[in-house]
């Protein structure tokens, strides 16, 4: 879907890219996961769960203007993990 809507908003100069959160993140709903998201998240590279301002300060960064020719992109929120396989 990125990539379609980038290929139809494109030319009339809006950018369009995704963030794919690929493990879980430390938010209110994974709370009720107690130390379960904690041992998920040991076995990542970073080795712990992503913050909810982490993930913000992704976001806040693709939807900036300095990274306007970077356009029709999903980018891997994933501490590394998918590298990892």
């Amino acid at each position: 879907m990125t990539r379609s809507w980038e290929a139809e908003y494109g030319p009339a100069g809006v950018c369009i890219n995704a963030v794919a959160l690929i493990r879980l993140s430390r938010t209110e709903v994974t709370k009720s996961m107690g130390e379960m998201l904690d041992t998920f998240a040991a076995a990542s590279p970073l080795g712990r769960a992503e913050e909810p301002d982490e993930v913000a300060h992704v976001i806040a960064y693709l939807a900036g203007e300095q990274v306007r020719p970077i356009t029709g992109t999903v980018l891997a929120v994933d501490a590394g993990c998918v590298s990892a396989l």
